[in-house]
């Protein structure tokens, strides 16, 4: 029967695609590569884990064996895999720019590949950049404009920024997006995904369809303009910014209202080193000192993570000591130049000292970060759900300049009382709370198991230590949990929070600044509470 249906389904297979290729030929092309390049690498590895899944209950375990197939699997598809994404450009790109910022999550081949991807992104033609603009306020460039830098500052998968002044001589940015065709194809490029994803990796659906929801926003900058005014005043309320008495903690880009239009955003310009390059010169000047390249040193941390699982909370001198640290290491070395440079007068060759901690202060960047995350989802409830190391700016007066206010979520009063207690509920390891709060959101497994769903809420929520993912990568670890207590859907209120949290804890890691999301946001999330009256 088999045999004979197959002729027949693969023909009226080969007319629909026909058709379809026909009437929309990119989307055919990028369906194809989803499915003939992107899908088999997901195969290869759901096959090598049944494989070792059946050895393992034929009691033929063997971790060196294991470990040498994985790597070779991460070797063979790692480069190919991320050739197709910067290929493929669009929400390819954004997912691999994403992924490598977790080496905590992903293999060292993996991360190594994925980087490449950060200048993956072409810079759109000056021409067309302009063509957008002359739409966007039916005139040129010129005469909107007194100076436009067709040389944009940073490119990305929606759009790129320039730098430019106004007709008043205000620096301004210019972020201009890449127009329709571009955000058709990154829309059917979800939808396609989440196809495979009902096939490959079911219990994943349920996250695409919120990133969808939020990824809609992206396109029209009015409302990244909104976002943005909205953002300010809750963190100008809060003293987080433009406090003289809280100086030195965040910036936003304020936008220019009358010149914010679907396709094009205007704010003030703000000028700073990327959080990114901050740490990779942070990194540098670790391995410096310690006499190892940059790459040895961070294989040696991957290595660490991988043998000993997720490290501990940060429990270190805290921003203000660092702080004192450095003035002290500054007035040091000016102490000692002054000596040197009387020496260097009478002929000595005697070298400048220079200051020991000449970087910025991670336990102030990792503590402000969280402080303010923590205080836009728990208590406005209006935050950030793309919080990646790429969007942060260290500012020359050590304020962190906060740049892109594109994906944010938007949660009702009880919503965000909801997950305070559930804050509240993890910190105090109470699963039966956590059962009741679940309940009251319909956050249902098939066997409503208490230790899947602390797990899960906790590495969702938390941290991914190896105590709660059992020293399992990411995919198996969710792997684990759905065939232990399978679920048919995620609710949606956990899924942007939990990708904020992943997000600031892979800056933490990167900056080997581990943090637990729990201990930073469960004192805010007492407040909240206690301040509007809600009972715990």
């Amino acid at each position: 029967m088999l045999r004979r249906a197959a002729p027949a389904t693969a023909a009226a297979l080969g007319t629909g695609a026909a058709a379809f290729y026909w009437s929309d030929p990119t989307t055919a092309k990028r369906t194809w590569v989803l499915w003939t390049e992107m899908a088999p690498v997901i195969v290869a590895y759901r096959t090598l884990e049944q494989k070792q899944k059946v050895r393992k209950y034929l009691n033929r375990e063997n971790a060196m064996l294991e470990d040498a197939e994985w790597e070779q699997l991460h070797r063979e598809y790692a480069k190919p895999t991320v050739d197709t994404m910067r290929k493929m450009l669009g929400s390819y790109v954004k997912l691999g720019q994403f992924l490598a910022l977790r080496p905590d999550i992903m293999p060292e081949v993996w991360t190594d590949e994925l980087r490449t991807l950060e200048s993956a992104v072409p810079a759109q033609s000056s021409s067309l950049v302009r063509e957008t603009i002359r739409q966007a306020y039916g005139k040129p460039v010129e005469e909107v404009f007194a100076s436009f830098d067709d040389k944009p500052v940073g490119s990305a998968s929606i759009g790129q920024v320039h730098r430019a002044t106004l007709k008043d001589g205000t620096p301004v940015a210019v972020k201009v997006q890449y127009g329709a065709a571009n955000e058709n194809v990154m829309r059917t490029d979800i939808r396609n995904g989440k196809q495979a994803f009902r096939i490959l990796a079911p219990e994943q659906v349920a996250v695409l369809d919120e990133v969808e929801a939020q990824f809609a926003t992206e396109f029209d900058y009015r409302r990244e303009a909104q976002h943005l005014m909205q953002v300010r005043a809750n963190l100008k309320k809060a003293g987080f910014l433009g406090s003289w008495w809280r100086r030195g903690v965040v910036e936003v880009p304020e936008p220019v209202p009358s010149m914010c239009t679907k396709d094009v955003l205007v704010m003030t310009f703000l000028e700073g080193v990327n959080l990114v390059d901050g740490i990779r010169a942070l990194g540098d000047r670790a391995a410096a000192r310690r006499g190892v390249a940059f790459e040895d040193l961070k294989r040696e941390m991957l290595l660490q993570f991988e043998q000993e699982g997720y490290p501990e909370p940060y429990g270190g001198p805290g921003p203000l000591m660092v702080e004192a640290y450095r003035w002290a290491d500054r007035a040091r070395c000016s102490l000692t130049n002054i000596g040197v440079g009387l020496r260097r007068l009478v002929g000595s060759t005697a070298p400048y000292a220079a200051p020991l901690l000449n970087d910025f202060n991670p336990p102030r960047v990792m503590t402000t970060l969280l402080k303010v995350h923590g205080h836009e989802l728990l208590k406005d409830g209006l935050f950030n759900g793309d919080p990646h190391a790429g969007n942060f700016l260290l500012l020359p007066d050590g304020r962190i300049g906060c740049i892109d206010y594109g994906q944010v979520k938007k949660l009702t009063d009880s919503e965000r009382h909801w997950l305070c207690k559930v804050y509240l509920a993890l910190r105090d390891d109470d699963a039966a709370r956590l059962r009741a709060l679940a309940e009251e959101v319909r956050m249902r497994s098939r066997y409503n198991l208490d230790i899947t769903r602390q797990k899960m809420l906790t590495f969702a929520l938390d941290r991914d230590g190896q105590d709660v993912t059992d020293g399992l990568n990411f995919q198996q670890f969710l792997d684990k949990m759905y065939a232990r207590d399978p679920w048919d859907e995620v609710v949606p209120l956990v899924i942007m929070p939990s990708r904020m949290c992943m997000f600031l804890r892979g800056i933490g890691l990167m900056m080997d600044h581990p943090v637990s999301c729990v201990k930073a946001f469960a004192p805010i999330a007492e407040r909240v509470l206690r301040e509007e009256g809600v009972a715990y």
